[in-house]
């Protein structure tokens, strides 16, 4: 953290995939730097506070993968986005985000989405991807976050839709939320 005007982070994650019966692990980094511009410009105003862009770099280390006969690797992404962070009645937090998601390969994506805490220890997500929809549920306990993301496929389109699954943890003594 940048006394409480940003941060930035990193995580480097294991990846399996799976498919017809043949199997392949990778890893994967990620980098992304928080900015929290209401800090600097209004930091009087409460509303300013709530504010953010950050700049997400995704696969800088670039998992590649053999299912059959060639590695595959997953393409580079580049998002960047704006997020604003509501007070619900009861004082349960909504987060209002909106991106651009620009990956290798393809044409750029909209992505707009809401998280809402519907309790201290349970998150739920809506959202759309490029017009599809998305949803999703965060469990947080103690040390421990177990997320689950849907993302309905295009309309008419042969693709399944994907459904990921996240496990997270942090070290003892170290701030979550």
């Amino acid at each position: 953290a940048f006394a409480g005007k940003g941060s930035v982070g990193a995580v480097v994650r294991a990846r399996r995939h799976e498919l017809a019966g043949r199997s392949a692990n990778a890893f994967a980094a990620d980098i992304g730097v928080l900015f929290l511009p209401g800090t600097m410009l209004a930091p009087d105003r409460d509303w300013a506070r709530d504010l953010s862009i950050a700049l997400v770099g995704h696969n800088l280390l670039q998992p590649s993968m053999r299912l059959d006969l060639e590695d595959v690797a997953d393409p580079r992404a580049t998002r960047f986005g704006v997020g604003y962070t509501l007070n619900m009645r009861g004082g349960r937090p909504a987060r209002i985000e909106v991106d651009l998601d620009a990956t290798e390969g393809r044409s750029a994506r909209l992505r707009t989405g809401i998280e809402f805490s519907a309790h201290r220890m349970l998150d739920l997500r809506f959202g759309t991807v490029g017009g599809s929809f998305t949803s999703g549920t965060g469990l947080h306990l103690r040390h421990l976050e177990l997320d689950y993301a849907f993302e309905a496929g295009p309309a008419n389109s042969a693709w399944a839709s994907p459904a990921r699954r996240a496990i997270n943890a942090t070290w003892p003594g170290r701030a979550t939320r």
